[in-house]
């Protein structure tokens, strides 16, 4: 009888200790579980503001895109209208510069370099560039046509 009140304390303590070890991973658990909570509830406040944002630069570039849209036919015409007086060699060469460089054939000499690809250019190409009138002086790293500003 001693052994088995031994052997029951024994079973009842170890219940308990069992008991106290499912109660601190439960609690563990609730109090990760409410932090992970609360996360997400600041997470989707953030998203819907970031959502409202997101929508009203949209509707912003929309406006803008339309505005573009309703002036390009006269930039067209007026820009048919500057290169009129341009040699053909000289603008078939422009044209072929800026479609190879994604719209951008010209480039700026400044402080020595070519503001196309940042290279130095050498003091000769600098003074073409000044003073070019008939043939455009180019870069010659990234071909750009070149002028002084």
């Amino acid at each position: 009888t001693k052994e088995m009140e031994a052997l029951q304390n024994e079973v009842k303590g170890l219940q308990e200790q069992a008991r106290r070890i499912e109660d601190e991973e439960v609690l563990g658990l609730m109090m990760r579980l409410e932090g992970e909570e609360a996360w997400v509830e600041k997470a989707t406040v953030d998203l819907a503001a970031l959502e409202r944002e997101r929508l009203g630069l949209v509707e912003q570039l929309t406006a803008e895109q339309a505005r573009m849209e309703r002036l390009l036919p006269a930039l067209k015409t007026k820009r048919q209208e500057w290169v009129r007086g341009f040699p053909t060699a000289l603008l078939s060469q422009y044209e072929r510069l800026r479609s190879l460089k994604q719209g951008q054939a010209l480039a700026r000499v400044e402080r020595g370099m070519c503001s196309g690809c940042r290279v130095a250019l050498p003091a000769r190409e600098m003074q073409h560039a000044r003073a070019a009138r008939e043939q455009p002086a180019l870069c010659p790293s990234c071909g750009r046509m070149l002028y002084a500003g």
